[in-house]
């Protein structure tokens, strides 16, 4: 072997070693940040506020989207209700009513709840099924 083939022979070697030897690790990526839920499903409550002392039925129209499993939130309640479409419930929730809550219903994302609204269309005093003035009943929904 000639010393112009050594020459060719020893820098392809130098230029193999060079290439293949061991690196020094770049900077370590961190894992992967969990990506927030595409949903928030859960119970949320619709809570009145009321003028009276002597409530005994509220007649009250839900809506804003899907609504699921509407419910008295106490046992001390009976509720009826009928789905007026896929995003509106009227519903009656009767017994001794003061302010508080009155229900809880199932939402598939809770983080739409401010598009969700509830309206009292009509409320009876507990003893005499007198109608109440609802100028001033409230209920709001909240989590």
């Amino acid at each position: 072997m000639t010393a112009r083939w050594k020459a060719v022979v020893v820098l392809a070697i130098v230029s193999l070693a060079l290439s293949c030897g061991d690196k020094a690790p770049g900077p370590v990526e961190p894992p992967p940040t969990p990506t927030e839920p595409t949903t928030d499903p859960g119970r949320v409550t619709v809570v009145l506020s009321t003028p009276n002392t002597n409530d005994g039925a509220v007649l009250f129209t839900l809506s804003g989207g899907v609504i699921d499993s509407l419910t008295p939130s106490s046992s001390r309640f009976t509720l009826f209700s009928v789905e007026t479409d896929i995003n509106t419930l009227r519903a009656i929730v009767a017994g001794d009513l003061a302010d508080g809550a009155v229900a809880v219903f199932w939402m598939p994302d809770r983080r739409t709840i401010a598009a969700y609204s509830a309206t009292v269309q009509q409320a009876a005093a507990r003893s005499t099924y007198q109608q109440q003035d609802i100028g001033s009943y409230r209920l709001t929904i909240s989590q």
